[in-house]
């Protein structure tokens, strides 16, 4: 009798399934803050190029009910790809072409493979672009980007991925291939939005396989800004400030003081003289327009009208300025992205979103949680995913993976910024997931409504076969609607 792997090698080929070692161990770690020498080995590898080919493999998959778990470009931190309990990874980066760029309708239709980065090199030279821009945009796929809902740098005008894609093409156990979304159009009110129940699903509904996203006009210019203020919060009144003004700033990022050390400790350490930082101006506010030079004239003139009447303060250093873009941009600024003293440990992060009224009391927690478990700060980085001001907040430190114990804490760490969030009224995760970090989690955030979220799992996926033991508590099928309503806490409405 033959093995599912080999039944899969009779339809797709030798060369696009293996279940060699050396081929699978490429597959088995993310960019997770796991001890240093732990992974999780797939069974088989199989690399896919057309739809067809990935139904194919989810009518066998569910006819031996293996699991399957879609690969992207490996850039997640939080394990939602990892292949824990063994089965087929489907590697989706092998689907990576640009099908059709359609100007007139402003809209671009990719395999989901595709890496962010080379869907924009195929759209500069018609003088479109895909906004979404993630620091990982050479390797992460528009797939993963869209499974996991991650955000990048621009929200603040753009959106996030929700706002972008309009149809993606999904196949789901047994092999079925639906279409879901709105073809072209950039709204509907028809029909349940299966479309959006994929965003963040984290590939425990089904494999995506192509996306029609919508694009914009490239930007002629773009002129970056630096400030500095007292506080968080003086930066985040700043920038309300600049939205009531009527202006359209492209990109906003605010960074607290340990990420500012950051910028002026490679400035240091490439040029030998200290930046100068105004005493008592610990928070840097990161600020983009684009447009005609017109537009940048006035535009700089105004926020520089309005920052300086909010109590911020200039950075004009041009060598910090290109650093701060190159960091977030294009990683280009030094080979390694942190400062190099900090070279042998390994970046991890609390993502956490709220209110912009708890900004304080999360930054609060930062400090207070960062020292009870001696974790080396790299700093806050907050993020927005608007298109308003919307805080998609990066609480990072530095984690040293060969020291079980400090994994372990980075961990411990994770979970009580998830609780402080959720009791704030914010949300565990704006751009990791859920994954297997937080999976444990789910109950406290979302109660009752977890129950609901597992039927949907079921009528997608009735076998658990598609990416198991994420998103998900190890014993939801025992947990009764009672049970997750103790669970739930709601505190903050």
């Amino acid at each position: 009798m033959k093995t599912v792997f080999e039944e899969i090698i009779d339809k797709l080929g030798t060369k696009k399934v293996s279940t060699n070692p050396i081929d699978l161990y490429p597959y088995s770690r993310d960019w997770s803050p796991m001890e240093h020498d732990k992974d999780y080995l797939p069974e088989a590898v199989c690399i896919p190029s057309t739809t067809k080919e990935v139904s194919i493999i989810l009518e066998i998959a569910q006819k031996w009910k293996i699991p399957v778990v879609a690969w992207g470009g490996g850039t997640g931190m939080g394990g939602s790809n990892l292949a824990i309990r063994g089965g087929i990874v489907i590697a989706t980066n092998s689907m990576s072409n640009i099908i059709e760029i359609d100007k007139d309708n402003m809209t671009v239709t990719v395999q989901a493979g595709a890496t962010i980065q080379s869907i924009n090199e195929a759209l500069e030279p018609l003088g479109l672009w895909f906004p979404h821009d993630p620091e990982s945009k050479p390797t992460s796929t528009i797939g993963a980007a869209l499974m996991c809902d991650s955000n990048g740098t621009f929200g603040i005008k753009y959106g996030s991925m929700v706002n972008y894609v309009l149809n993606a093409t999904v196949v789901i156990p047994g092999g079925e291939v639906i279409r879901v979304g709105q073809r072209k159009a950039a709204t509907t009110s028809s029909g349940y939005k299966l479309l959006w129940l994929m965003i963040s699903s984290e590939g425990t509904l089904g494999v995506m396989t192509e996306l029609t996203l919508r694009i914009f006009p490239l930007p002629k210019k773009r002129e970056i800004m630096l400030w500095v203020a007292p506080s968080i919060n003086d930066a985040t009144k700043a920038l309300y400030a600049i939205q009531a003004s009527g202006l359209c700033i492209e990109s906003a990022h605010i960074n607290d003081k340990h990420r500012l050390n950051y910028y002026t400790h490679t400035y240091r350490e490439k040029t030998g003289k200290t930046a100068d930082i105004p005493k008592g101006y610990n928070t840097l506010l990161a600020l983009s327009v684009a447009g005609d030079d017109d537009v940048l004239e006035f535009s700089k003139r105004k926020i520089s009208t309005v920052l300086c009447s909010n109590n911020c303060i200039p950075l004009e250093n041009e060598d910090i300025v290109k650093g701060w873009w190159d960091s977030k941009h294009t990683l280009s600024w030094e080979k390694n992205k942190w400062s190099s003293s900090q070279k042998k440990e390994k970046f991890g992060s609390a993502d956490v979103s709220v209110p912009v009224g708890r900004l304080q009391d999360m930054y609060d927690a930062f400090i207070k949680y960062t020292k009870a478990y001696d974790l080396p700060k790299v700093g806050t980085a907050i993020y927005n995913i608007g298109p308003h001001i919307s805080p998609s907040i990066s609480f990072a430190v530095f984690v040293d993976d060969h020291d079980k114990e400090k994994v372990a804490n980075f961990f411990k760490y994770v979970e009580d910024m998830s609780k402080t969030a959720v009791l704030l009224g914010g949300t565990m995760s704006s751009y990791i997931g859920d994954g297997t970090r937080l999976r444990h989690l789910t109950p406290f955030e979302h109660g009752k409504s977890l129950k609901m979220m597992w039927k949907i799992k079921k009528l997608f996926d009735p076998d658990n076969i598609l990416n198991p033991g994420k998103i998900f508590p190890e014993n939801i099928e025992e947990l009764s609607y009672e049970d997750l309503e103790k669970k739930g806490r709601h505190d903050e409405r």
